[in-house]
């Protein structure tokens, strides 16, 4: 085998294990932002802001609960893991396409 097999194999297998991975962290990452926007503080709903579009509440400062607070960290995290294995898929697929792996 030659290295160009070897990094189609490896980009093959990197994208059979990362790209499920990732659109279970979309998802989770989703629905973790949403129920964050729904633990808001009682005085939030008065904010013109959060009265135009619920999700600015993810934005404002001291407009969730602490359970809140909770739900949007782990979707932050659940989201930027989306992305960085979604840059790992597209670099393995780009350098596996173009043979430049070293």
């Amino acid at each position: 085998m030659n290295m160009h097999n070897t990094s189609v194999i490896l980009s093959i297998l990197v994208f059979c294990v990362a790209f499920p991975i990732s659109f279970v962290c979309l998802f989770r990452g989703i629905y973790y932002l949403l129920l964050a926007s729904k633990n808001q503080k009682d005085g939030a709903p008065e904010n013109r802001f959060i009265k135009f579009n619920l999700l600015n509440s993810l934005v404002i400062q001291g407009a969730l609960t602490e359970s809140g607070n909770q739900h949007k960290k782990k979707g932050i995290k659940n989201l930027s893991v989306f992305i960085c294995l979604s840059l790992l898929v597209f670099g393995m697929f780009s350098l596996s396409s173009s043979g430049n792996v070293t």
